[in-house]
């Protein structure tokens, strides 16, 4: 794999309850940026890994939070407060 400042998992490779990487923590870079979309488990092997070579780490829940909202929004035009929202979410 080549060099790159930023690497995007959108696969379905992490998500609970097969909590593998997509791939091997020596193709990730130090101080790059890892993005998960998975949102379960929040930290993904991939993303430990990635914080482990000193990387930010972005997972999925902003954008699962944010199509949840859209879709509410679209279907019974409701609002949700998007920080309301995200602390209901992480009080599980």
């Amino acid at each position: 794999m080549p060099e790159y400042d930023i690497i995007i998992n959108c696969t379905p490779v992490g998500t609970f309850p097969d909590i593998k990487s997509p791939i091997d923590g020596s193709k990730i870079m130090h101080k790059s940026t890892a993005i998960d979309m998975i949102y379960n488990p929040q930290k993904t092997k991939f993303l430990a890994l990635a914080e482990n070579k000193g990387c930010s780490t972005v997972n999925g829940v902003d954008l699962f939070i944010g199509q949840g909202l859209e879709t509410l929004k679209k279907l019974y035009n409701l609002s949700i407060d998007y920080q309301e929202f995200k602390l209901l979410f992480n009080e599980k």
